[in-house]
């Protein structure tokens, strides 16, 4: 049975067989062209299981399987990020508050994101009782995203909301907060090289 991660939030949906919706769509200019260009058959599952430790085996009886798996997967992303070239991605990291003062644009924080703040908290186990750390909020260009990976880990680990940069250091800083008290430690948008908003 393929799963549908945008099942999982209530302001999400997809409308299937409107031919109406399918038109007004193709009048529209093209986003996502990265995403779009990824031949799901394609994905290097190796590569992505080494770094997520995917439940392969588990989950899908066949390839077959699979690949109908990160076809729907691919399909609900497009659908999710309509529209947009510029992702809103969060970063849940335990770290402490000094560490958030030395953060400049361009620094490398890593490369697993999340799409939804409830992923990256997930993600992070700062969603634990008593967890301490930071949440990083930033954007991401569609061509920064490695889609493969996204693809691939979004089918399995539907419930963190997935989103791995290709290129960590081109995300743009948006803020940084303290968690669990929810204090903003830096407004990128606020400071003199930070991002334009």
């Amino acid at each position: 049975m393929v799963k549908s991660i945008l099942s999982i939030g209530p302001d999400l949906s997809v409308i299937h067989g409107n031919t109406e919706h399918a038109s007004t769509e193709a009048a529209m200019p093209k986003t996502l062209e990265t995403l779009r260009a990824i031949d799901v058959r394609k994905i290097d599952f190796d590569e992505a299981q080494r770094h997520f430790d995917l439940p392969i085996d588990e989950q899908f009886a066949s390839r077959r399987d699979l690949i109908s798996g990160l076809s729907a997967t691919k399909s609900q992303l497009l659908s999710l990020f309509k529209g947009n070239d510029t992702i809103e991605i969060w970063r849940g990291m335990s770290c402490d508050r000094e560490w958030a003062l030395t953060v400049d644009q361009g620094d490398d924080v890593g490369g697993s994101w999340a799409w939804r703040e409830e992923g990256a908290l997930k993600g992070s186990s700062l969603d634990r009782t008593g967890a301490t750390g930071v949440m990083v909020k930033g954007v991401v260009d569609e061509s920064d995203v490695d889609w493969e990976k996204t693809i691939a880990v979004s089918t399995f680990h539907e419930a963190e909301f997935e989103i791995v940069v290709a290129n960590p250091s081109a995300v743009i800083l948006t803020a940084i907060i303290e968690w669990s008290s929810g204090e903003t430690i830096r407004d990128f948008t606020h400071e003199p090289s930070g991002p334009s908003m």
